[in-house]
């Protein structure tokens, strides 16, 4: 009788044992939740893209340059950004 409960605990400790060390090998092959931003604000290079009516002189500008990127990036910076009417009030001079 006693064997066989010693047999049984026995068993019933191997199956937790491989349950202990199984299930977070499990748990770690999903898929992570990754997102490629952590900061959702709008950033000064895109608002000056979503805005293009007022801007597109600019992002044209910037984008020759290649300074486009720069103000894609994130960080606490601040643009004075001329609309079109200003640039063309400066080109015509």
């Amino acid at each position: 009788m006693k064997t066989m409960k010693y047999i049984q605990m026995k068993w019933m400790g191997a199956w937790l044992l491989i349950a202990i060390v199984f299930i977070p090998v499990l748990q770690s092959c999903e898929e992570p939740d990754l997102q490629e931003r952590t900061n959702f604000q709008e950033l000064i290079g895109e608002y000056l893209e979503n805005n293009k009516e007022d801007y597109s002189m600019l992002v044209d500008l910037l984008y020759r340059a290649e300074s486009m990127s720069f103000l894609k990036a994130y960080g606490g910076y601040t643009l004075l950004a001329p609309d079109n009417d200003a640039l063309s009030a400066i080109c015509r001079k």
